[in-house]
């Protein structure tokens, strides 16, 4: 079996646009990881698939790796464009589960979120976003 460069661009084209409709943030590191092979197999046309395979493997995962490891506490925004955001709870919180609250404009790539309050909160209730915590937010009640 022989993979040619094109495969690799058009592998890496789709993992990138699965990224649109999967906001994981992952799915981009690995589709990146098959333009970069792409690259290589242009260059080194002769480029074993094991090879490739693996290039593919080890550069993508160093991507990922990278990202939330280093990079991701560097430019995440920690609240600042999500605070004063109103919503919706859609989901009541009990003992010891998230509730989970809808906002008509995504806040950073997500309209839902599961959320802590320190008021108690119905679904239907609206409430305001304060700050965000790891995948969490802190909102408070409206009136």
């Amino acid at each position: 079996m022989y993979i040619e460069y094109w495969h690799w661009l058009v592998v890496g084209m789709v993992l990138i646009g699965v990224e649109i409709f999967v906001p994981s943030f992952t799915v981009l590191w690995f589709g990146l990881g098959a333009l970069l092979v792409a690259g290589a197999v242009a260059v080194w046309p002769s480029l074993e698939i094991s090879s490739q395979l693996m290039m593919w493997g080890v550069v993508s995962t160093g991507l990922a790796v990278v990202w939330f490891k280093v990079l991701r506490d560097k430019y995440a925004d920690k609240g600042g464009k999500v605070a004063g955001e109103i919503g919706m709870v859609i989901k009541q919180p009990s003992e010891g589960v998230l509730g989970t609250v809808r906002f008509t404009t995504a806040l950073l790539g997500r309209d839902e979120w599961t959320f802590t309050c320190d008021e108690p909160t119905i679904k239907g209730d609206k409430v305001r976003a304060n700050s965000v915590c790891d995948n969490t937010l802190h909102v408070s009640k409206v009136d």
